[in-house]
């Protein structure tokens, strides 16, 4: 970013407050998904797949995924954080 140009205004998620950085009056909360973890449930009919090439594909797939959709950040006011932890969908 060119030092002379401003920082976009951030916004609380909630109510649109505009936030101003540094003051410390803002949550900055990063959402991430993942897979489950745990080793796959296997039968003898699986042990013939292919699934490296299964994998490889997935790998290609998922390289070309745009950043917002790997993990969401949402800034929220010191107001709207307590609400928001508590009922987090809502």
């Amino acid at each position: 970013m060119d030092p002379d140009e401003a920082a976009p205004p951030i916004h609380c998620a909630r109510c649109v407050t505009e936030l101003i950085p540094g003051r410390g009056e803002f949550y900055v909360v990063e959402i991430e998904a993942k897979a489950d973890p745990t080793p796959p449930i296997l039968d003898p009919s699986d042990l013939k797949r292919d699934y490296k090439s299964e994998i490889n594909a997935l790998v290609a797939e998922l390289e070309h995924l745009a950043p917002q959709n790997q993990r969401v950040t949402i800034h929220l006011c010191m107001s709207c954080y307590p609400a928001w932890i508590e009922k987090p969908a809502s």
